[in-house]
């Protein structure tokens, strides 16, 4: 894959107060500001498609972690990043969010301790890519990459740091959350296609869904059942009716 830069021009965009209220809020606006650069974001390699866009179910507590950290930093809109990983590593990434490898979670002590796999060129942090592109090179058994949110951290005079070509390296687990699990195929025969993420799992719940299906009884049957239902029940009154009487 030839690699080109992604890297947006201009990240003014605005954040208003609804939009920081809940993750739910933000992630709608996020993507109404980024839908047609996510959707377009492989438009340069046709032998790649694009096939869904799925929201990430993320866990609660990572979802505060980066709220909070976007109520502080609201003079700058987030910037859509992407990260490609193992296909094991995404459940993890779901549930204890990113991590910085050799290090514990600051608060979830049952968050695992990772190590790196790709080296650390730019120092220790969490690595990801403006570039969709370049995510794909770090995928590994699966056909989903993940879209992301970022908060980079500025200097002084507003530049931002760690910024390397289309790589952005953040050094706190809090800013960078996943937004949007993206699944893809390739088109040709040069590259195997993989799984997506939980597709084998939802393909087994379609699949007992299907078994599953409710029995569907005609109505002249029913009828049948409710009448014969109904007889029962008036001769049950009946008895009791003759019981009482019987006793009194």
């Amino acid at each position: 894959i030839c690699i080109q830069s992604n890297v947006p021009s201009n990240f003014s965009k605005i954040l208003e107060a609804e939009h920081l209220q809940n993750f739910s809020n933000f992630r709608r606006h996020f993507y109404h500001i980024n839908h047609q650069r996510i959707k377009f974001s492989l438009q340069d390699y046709p032998n790649i498609n694009i096939t869904n866009i799925r929201l990430a179910p993320v866990n609660q507590s990572v979802q505060n972690d980066f709220m909070k950290r976007l109520n502080k930093n609201t003079s700058c809109f987030p910037h859509l990043v992407y990260h490609g990983t193992r296909l094991k590593n995404i459940e993890s990434i779901l549930q204890y969010g990113f991590l910085i490898p050799n290090r514990a979670h600051p608060s979830n002590s049952e968050a695992p301790i990772i190590v790196s796999e790709h080296g650390r060129a730019f120092g220790t942090g969490i690595y990801s890519s403006y570039s969709a592109a370049y995510s794909l090179l770090y995928i590994n058994a699966t056909n989903t990459f993940l879209a992301c949110a970022a908060i980079p951290k500025r200097d002084k005079v507003g530049k931002i740091e760690r910024f390397h070509g289309n790589i952005l390296v953040l050094s706190h687990i809090s800013q960078i959350i996943p937004l949007f699990l993206i699944d893809f195929k390739y088109l040709n025969g040069l590259w195997r296609n993989y799984p997506c993420f939980n597709e084998e799992k939802q393909c087994k719940i379609d699949k007992n869904n299907e078994i599953k299906k409710p029995v569907i009884i005609s109505r002249k049957y029913l009828r049948k059942v409710l009448n014969y239902m109904n007889d029962e029940v008036r001769k049950n009154n009946r008895y009791q009716v003759r019981s009482f009487e019987f006793f009194n």
